[in-house]
């Protein structure tokens, strides 16, 4: 009987042991893989803001990335911190575009950049942009018929507006013309 129960142990300890190893490694592949989701949507977070840093007015894209950032980097105060202090700026209009407003968004950049692990990316670089003349010119062309629009809009607003103070033709007393008479 006590060699029938030596005999077992080997067979416990391996079952035990694949049990062991099969949730451990259930486990480390989900582990793995919520790490990997995790700084999937922050590297996404961080390269639209990179993408749209000097877009005005802001992207769609840009806004929607701005508003995630307490939830992608929950865990990162220097980030948390930056964005708290951005966000403080951003909500006094006359500070928008200002260089404190720059420069915060820059560092908050910087900071996202350390938590991602891009050491080598400095403040200058985030800072350099490059932007095509023609987007330049087209902004231009673009604003210039929007206010060429809006004048041509409030023109003929005022000339509704004059010919709705000015008595019609039917309502003033006009004579009748020579040769009939009513």
């Amino acid at each position: 009987v006590v060699t029938q129960a030596r005999d077992l142990y080997p067979i416990i300890i391996a079952a035990i042991s694949a049990l062991v190893a099969a949730f451990g490694a259930a486990f480390m592949t989900l582990w793995w893989q919520q790490r990997k989701e995790k700084r999937s949507f922050q590297i996404n977070v961080f390269s639209t803001l990179m993408m749209h840093r000097k877009a005005n007015p802001p992207t769609a894209d840009w806004v929607n990335c701005v508003n995630l950032i307490d939830v992608v980097f929950a865990e990162n105060k220097d980030v948390l911190a930056k964005w708290h202090e951005l966000y403080g700026i951003l909500c006094i209009p006359a500070q928008i575009g200002t260089e404190i407003h720059q420069h915060t968004y820059i560092e908050m950049l910087s900071e996202m950049a350390k938590a991602l692990g891009f050491n080598k990316l400095q403040q200058t670089d985030i800072d350099k942009f490059y932007s095509p003349q023609a987007y330049a010119v087209q902004a231009a062309a673009q604003q210039e018929l929007q206010n060429l629009a809006r004048g041509f809009f409030e023109n003929v607003n005022r000339l509704i507006a004059s010919q709705q103070q000015q008595p019609s033709v039917s309502q003033t007393n006009q004579p009748s013309p020579p040769g009939r008479t009513l």
